[in-house]
């Protein structure tokens, strides 16, 4: 091999090092936003899973004001159900969330939410049926959410 293409596949190798954290989620040290990447997914013993790109179980995401997270149905149509209003948490896009708390998503489709700057810190568990199977997802319990 020549110099040169010993320094473009260095170049090339470092540059995807340092691009693979991105999949997941980017984040900002000096507390700009964030956004988080995570499926639905049924991983190979049958169970289904909140998920990041790197098939770690992400059923607890700790999340600060600002943030948006991305949920994307993989495998199914799926229901979110939150336990509170989300209309005190999120910010979101169209005529979502009706009812208040739960909102339908089609399978290969995304939900997109972004906390509101005053939303209130703590614990927020929710739930997600899997439409095809009629179960619902499992986490580290049932997924949840802690907003710093």
């Amino acid at each position: 091999m020549t110099i040169n293409k010993i320094i473009l596949l260095f170049v090339l190798a470092v540059f995807s090092f340092a691009t693979i954290g991105f999949v997941f989620h980017a984040e900002s040290v000096d507390g700009m936003l964030r956004t988080f990447n995570v499926k639905i997914e049924k991983t190979d013993d049958g169970t289904w899973r909140v998920r990041d790109n790197n098939g770690r179980n992400k059923g607890t995401l700790s999340v600060e004001r600002g943030d948006t997270i991305n949920w994307q149905a993989k495998g199914s149509d799926l229901v979110f159900i939150f336990s509170k209003e989300v209309e005190n948490y999120f910010e979101y896009e169209g005529s979502m969330f009706e009812d208040g708390r739960t909102q339908k998503i089609l399978n290969n489709k995304k939900l997109r939410l972004t906390l509101k700057e005053d939303a209130p810190q703590g614990l927020l568990p929710y739930e997600v049926y899997v439409i095809t199977e009629g179960k619902s997802v499992v986490g580290n319990s049932p997924p949840r959410l802690i907003i710093n």
